[in-house]
């Protein structure tokens, strides 16, 4: 089996903090790098790289992609508001790793990176997710069969060819990301992003979604207990900042697939 090559911890934020998006992600920084400093870790950099994408799921009408742990998402990043790359993943998530790890994601088609990695979500729960991704001139699959024409593995779903794929729920994020900034937890360190997720951002008084999260990485798995032990602290701590930290919102993938217009 392979190696987890990156873990990434996660928590969403009480939208309402960034009716001014800027302002709020300014206003975050400062308290989760006074957290982090407070604990002994070296903070650099700011979240001062914005990167503009926009984002769908596909899947059947019934979602049965999802329902059997498979996730498809096409990504777009924008430059100067106009398409400038898109990347398709194909991924499989489970809480055991030896499930995730035995999914076939591979692709005979695609220039693919798989990856195998570890999400960690409050309070202290781990996910794993085995995926492939590819940058693509398109992905305008539209059947079951053209994504198993590139990803051959969902054939073991046994569903048909013809089944339709299409956009969950019409729905397309327009994702903001901001990066940047590094957090030192000893022998490895951590890249750090806050993700906002809008409908219609020129619309909406707030964003329908804020993603927190930081992730160090290893090829080998060679993580360190203490640096392990310094994250969760730091995890544990943005779980205790109750002017930040929504306990009762849904993911990313959850809005996505709840949506109703």
């Amino acid at each position: 089996m392979s190696c987890v090559a990156s873990r990434e911890y996660k928590v969403i934020l009480q939208a309402n903090q960034f009716t001014d998006r800027a302002a709020g992600v300014d206003r975050f920084w400062l308290v989760v790098r006074n957290l982090a400093e407070g604990l002994g870790l070296k903070v650099t950099g700011e979240l001062s790289e914005l990167v503009k994408r926009e984002v769908v799921f596909l899947d059947t009408p019934e979602h049965d992609l999802l329902n059997t742990g498979y996730i498809v998402r096409r990504r777009v990043e924008l430059k100067a508001g106009k398409p400038a790359r898109t990347k398709v993943m194909l991924k499989y998530r489970s809480p055991d790793r030896y499930i995730a790890w035995g999914a076939d994601v591979s692709t005979p088609t695609l220039k693919g990176e798989t990856k195998f990695e570890e999400d960690i979500v409050p309070p202290f729960r781990s996910q794993f997710s085995h995926s492939t991704s590819a940058v693509v001139e398109s992905a305008d699959w539209t059947t079951i069969g053209d994504l198993a024409t590139n990803f051959p593995g969902v054939d073991s779903l046994e569903l048909s060819a013809s089944k339709p794929l299409t956009v969950v729920n019409q729905f397309v994020a327009k994702e903001f990301v901001q990066r940047g900034a590094i957090i030192d937890f000893g022998k490895q360190d951590a890249e750090v992003a806050l993700t906002a997720w809008y409908v219609d951002p020129d619309r909406q008084k707030q964003p329908s979604v804020v993603e927190f999260s930081f992730a160090y990485g290893e090829d080998a798995e060679n993580f360190s207990a203490r640096s392990a032990l310094r994250a969760k602290k730091l995890f544990d701590g943005l779980q205790a900042l109750t002017d930040w930290y929504d306990p009762k919102a849904i993911t990313k993938t959850q809005f996505a697939y709840q949506f109703s217009g």
